[in-house]
């Protein structure tokens, strides 16, 4: 377990999460949590902190398979200005907004829309987490927020379908059902607990559609409590109601087809090969190999022909056949 520190804010807050793994990291895909953009939806940051105690300390086979086969990202607070806005010692005043008044999930570049979609310049918490994203290829990834009990999946700023659409609705739906199955009036708003982002209302400039549109990223935003600022003696119970849910998400992870992109002449790595799904895929859905010449790609079960190409090199055709909550390699 790693802390991390992305800068420090001109309150002298700073940005601050770890990285867990098991010491070999290499060739494993990335996973993020994260939580806070809105400084007063504040559930979210203490689920992050009870899974980051779970992660370091449980010795639970589930979890150890979790440490062994990712690398795991987790930023509890990400506006940490916005929930301390009244002082330190208290959530109570915490806000919406950073410090400079900005709505951080309105402040990413926008696949749909436009570079500042809310005519602010980039927030130094915006810029530090694009630089996250930019220095760590995640492959799956959550932002947690408050004001309502649902997920909430791509896209937010375009009616046009993902071209994963059938895989989001069945994470999602496994997510909000395992909630269900520990208090069955939980988790239940719009379409039992789901909704597409666009279809409930939309937005411009969220991290949601910046990572998916331009970090190669499966990113979904989690709503987890219709209480923003739930009482403290509550917080035991919405993490009752998401550990199982939380887990899960991160082991789908974990599933699809994954493999190893090698030079046929050297036997080496390759980075930056373009991995294409042959008929099913747009632009927003690819995804391209890592600095090992891993890949990683979630998809919903069945089967498909894989195209792997880069500029230099014969172009190479695979057929999988990969099932729901299973792994091809």
């Amino acid at each position: 377990c790693t802390l991390m520190d992305l800068g420090t804010l001109s309150s002298g807050r700073k940005i601050m999460g770890v990285r867990l793994n098991n010491g070999s990291p290499e060739g494993k895909p990335k996973f993020l949590y994260s939580s806070t953009i809105h400084g007063d939806e504040t559930t979210g940051w203490i689920l992050m902190l009870r899974l980051i105690d779970e992660l370091c300390t449980s010795t639970d086979p589930r979890i150890i398979n979790l440490i062994d086969n990712l690398d795991i990202f987790i930023f509890p607070n990400t506006n940490p200005d916005g929930t301390y806005y009244r002082g330190n010692n208290s959530v109570t005043g915490a806000r919406r907004y950073n410090a400079n008044g900005a709505d951080m999930n309105r402040n990413y570049p926008d696949p749909h829309g436009s570079a500042h979609p809310d005519g602010k310049p980039y927030q130094s918490e915006t810029q530090w987490l694009m630089q996250l994203a930019m220095d760590y290829p995640f492959v799956m990834a959550a932002n947690y927020h408050g004001g309502s009990e649902v997920v909430n999946y791509p896209w937010d700023n375009t009616h046009t379908l993902h071209a994963d659409d059938d895989w989001w609705q069945y994470v999602s739906r496994e997510y909000a059902d395992l909630a269900q199955s520990v208090n069955s009036n939980y988790m239940n708003d719009l379409d039992n607990g789901i909704t597409n982002g666009a279809q409930w209302y939309m937005i411009g400039g969220g991290r949601q559609d910046y990572m998916n549109g331009y970090r190669q990223c499966r990113e979904v935003t989690i709503e987890c409590s219709t209480t923003k600022k739930p009482q403290g003696s509550q917080l035991p119970n919405f993490w009752d109601y998401n550990h199982n849910s939380m887990l899960t998400y991160m082991e789908q992870c974990l599933n699809g087809v994954h493999g190893f992109v090698y030079d046929a002449a050297t036997g080496q790595p390759i980075e930056g090969v373009t991995i294409t799904v042959q008929g099913h895929d747009d632009e927003y859905s690819i995804v391209s190999s890592h600095e090992v010449g891993d890949f990683h790609r979630p998809i919903k079960g069945g089967t498909y022909t894989f195209v792997f190409s880069k500029e230099g090199y014969l172009s190479q055709t695979i057929e999988v056949t990969v099932a729901d909550g299973q792994r091809f390699e």
